[in-house]
């Protein structure tokens, strides 16, 4: 009889059924097989076991290990740290060497305080042409604001990529490449009128102090030696933009009171320097020194700006209200005109943040535009006369927010969807200022009426264009799964159309796609236009983009080469005319509270084609034939 032990079981060449075969020929009757069983049943039974003992065992050896792979993790998290910190330490003290090393231009020369600002500015340029290398450009008619030096870098990783040293004027902003014998190399410059500073958030250790310029080559990102140069940086620039604003001169400017020029840019110490420095400006800041009010009054506009913004509006309120009691020291009129340049230029300010800051830039216009009324009324309610200059200050404003709300969100291709969720953005808060007495709808309406006629014109055109690109099979539309077909129908009945009637089996629907995503776009396409169409001026030309879309796809037909079913597509017709098109109707008016005159002429039309012909009346003979 063949041994049984697990000795026997072990071996390589160990096979289960020549085992089997010899056992049974070596056994003799039944009683010695039954025998050998059970010794092999109980060897089974102790290697499950010890199986068992080994699981756990093993078992116990991995939570250990990932308790240790735990504490491992820990502290390699927490060398990384010190690791990023020592980093940061060294990248700072590299970056600020490497700014300390570069010098400023203007500072190395010992400018004489004695000589007048004008010749100061001269010489200042003078220095700034010399230690320029490659530089042709003309800077004898620019005013020197400020010069610095910067680290330039990767917009993607924050990776240093060279020095920079940079001049900036009123006009111009030079950029110059230093070299490694501490030479500057000029780069490039931009006007100053076409670049935009941003700050930057400082992260952890990746980008301290940094800038991002935005430049007509694209974006560039600057870091700065420490948060004080940085914040002098963003004054400068903001400066050299107001300056370059203020300073432009037409032709035959008229004379205007010293007033009129204090708060059309609330400027600090350094305006007054640069009015100085220009010689077309210098008589006309000595004229406004003469008349300057309160620090505190200067600086209210960026101050309320900044209380709004944090949403501090009792304090915004009670720094307004200052205003008001100190101008009403003064003559009623001129107090009033300054309160409103104030409120300008703090709406103006807000109205940039809030553009920076992707915020709802029409509500919050409005909301300023209804608060500066009704303290206005409040202040002057017993002068009469200067209700007028409320008026023109609202005319104006409203024309300003016209224009910036033109030339940031309703450009050229902008999409029939935005454009709609831009004007029921400002429909609906300039509706509220009925409320406080001040209706500017219709001013409002006259201001976009152009602009908007332009953007429906051309999304007429694209749509149109766009009907017809794709081919169609001409098929009944297979929505593959039952779920795809619930979803479609579900989606349908919130646009207003319901398609059970023409399912067909599990997954079809018995129109074809082409059809079924025209209703969709067509019914998006009515909503959009139904929010402009309630502008009376841009009702015709909003149903007349509906109307064109729709006769575009109703047109279609099947080409000759595909042998497509007649019947089948005159039943896609049909339902277009018969359920699409009075579906857009309904939806028009509910939207736009009007009816679609345009549209009911189209579908009356659609009928009276698609309508059986009438039998052409027969003669009726009659005889005397019995």
């Amino acid at each position: 009889m063949p041994e049984a032990s697990t000795a026997t079981f072990e071996k390589d060449n160990f096979n289960a059924e020549k085992y089997v075969k010899n056992l049974v020929q070596d056994c003799v009757g039944g009683p010695e097989l039954l025998q050998t069983k059970q010794k092999i049943q109980s060897l089974s039974e102790t290697v499950s076991s010890t199986l068992k003992k080994h699981v756990y065992e093993n078992y116990m050896q991995f939570i250990e290990t990932a308790k240790e792979i735990s504490h491992l993790e820990s502290e390699m998290y927490q060398l990384s740290h010190i690791l990023i910190d020592q980093r940061n330490l060294l990248t700072t003290l590299r970056d600020e060497s490497l700014l300390d090393e570069q010098k400023n231009i203007i500072e190395e020369q010992s400018l004489d305080p004695n000589v007048n600002e004008e010749q100061q500015n001269r010489k200042a340029i003078q220095l700034i042409k010399e230690s320029l290398i490659g530089y042709k450009g003309n800077l004898d008619d620019k005013v020197f604001i400020h010069e610095g030096g910067l680290i330039e870098l990767d917009s993607n990783d924050y990776r240093p990529i060279c020095r920079i040293h940079l001049f900036l004027f009123n006009e111009v902003l030079v950029l110059a490449k230093v070299k490694n014998e501490k030479k500057l190399e000029f780069q490039t410059e931009y006007e100053t009128k076409n670049i935009a500073v941003i700050n930057i958030k400082d992260l952890d250790g990746v980008n301290k102090n940094a800038i991002n310029m935005i430049t007509s080559d694209g974006a560039r990102m600057f870091q700065c030696m420490n948060p004080a140069a940085k914040q002098e940086w963003l004054e400068k620039c903001e400066l050299a933009i107001k300056f370059h604003q203020v300073k432009k001169p037409k032709k035959a400017p008229a004379p205007q009171p010293p007033t009129s020029l204090k708060f059309d840019a609330p400027q600090k110490s350094t305006d007054s320097e640069l009015l100085a420095l220009s010689p077309t400006a210098s008589e006309m800041g000595r004229v406004i020194v003469e008349n300057l009010p309160p620090d505190w009054l200067v600086t209210a506009p960026e101050e309320i700006q900044a209380e709004i913004a944090q949403r501090h509006f009792e304090d915004s309120l009670a720094l307004l209200q200052k205003c008001d009691e100190h101008l009403a020291q003064d003559s009623s009129f001129h107090a009033c005109g300054i309160l409103l340049r104030v409120c300008t230029s703090a709406i103006r300010t807000s109205q940039r943040q809030a553009r920076r800051n992707n915020l709802a830039v029409s509500e919050l216009f409005f909301c300023d535009v209804a608060l500066v009324a009704s303290e206005f009324l409040r202040a002057f309610h017993a002068k009469a006369a200067c209700t007028s200059a409320l008026i023109v200050w609202c005319n104006m404003e409203l024309q300003y927010f016209a224009s910036q709300l033109i030339k940031h969100y309703l450009t050229k291709d902008t999409q029939l969807e935005m454009v709609a969720k831009v004007v029921e953005g400002v429909r609906e808060p300039c509706l509220k200022l009925r409320e406080i007495g001040l209706d500017l709808s219709y001013h409002m309406e006259g201001l976009l009426r152009s602009t908007l006629g332009q953007l429906l014109d051309e999304a007429r055109y694209r749509l149109v264009d766009s009907i017809g690109r794709t081919e169609d099979p001409w098929q009944p539309y297979n929505l593959q799964t039952k779920t795809g077909l619930r979803t479609l129908l579900k989606e349908f009945d919130t646009l207003g159309i319901d398609f059970r009637a023409y399912v067909t089996g599990d997954t079809w629907i018995n129109l074809t796609q082409a059809t079924v995503n025209f209703c969709r776009h067509l019914l998006q396409t009515t909503e959009s236009c139904a929010y402009l169409a309630k502008y009376d001026s841009l009702q015709r030309d909003a149903e007349m983009l509906i109307r064109e879309l729709f006769l575009s796809q109703h047109s279609i037909k099947p080409p000759n080469s595909l042998n497509a079913d007649m019947n089948f597509v005159a039943k896609n017709k049909t339902y277009m005319a018969e359920v699409l098109l009075p579906t857009a109707m309904g939806r028009f008016e509910r939207i736009a509270d009007k009816k679609p005159e345009l549209l009911a002429e189209l579908h009356a039309q659609l009928r009276t084609a698609s309508a059986p012909p009438k039998p052409k009346p027969r003669s009726v003979y009659q005889t005397d034939v019995l």
